[in-house]
C-alpha cells in the first residue's frame, strides 16, 4: 500500500523535518501510479510554497514518524 503524505519541513528536501502537526496523509492506494496521480495533484496545489512538500510512502514508513 502506498500513500501521500504532506505538510511543511525544516528542510524540504529532508522527508524527516516534517512538522507533524502539519502533516496530512492522503491514501490507501493499491499502486504507486495511483499514489504519483494524487501527488502530482499535491504538489501543484503547494507549488508556491518553498517549504510544503508532498511524499510518497508506504504504511510502514509513517507509521515510524515521530517527533
Amino acid at each position: 500500500m502506498y500513500y501521500v503524505v504532506e505538510g511543511m519541513h525544516t528542510d524540504p528536501n529532508d522527508y524527516t523535518t516534517m512538522d507533524l502537526k502539519t502533516r496530512m496523509i492522503h491514501g490507501p492506494f493499491e499502486t504507486e501510479e495511483e499514489a504519483n496521480k494524487i501527488w502530482k495533484s499535491v504538489a501543484m496545489q503547494s507549488i508556491d510554497f518553498h517549504h510544503h512538500r508532498a511524499w510518497i510512502k508506504h504504511k510502514k514508513d509513517i507509521d515510524n514518524d515521530s517527533q
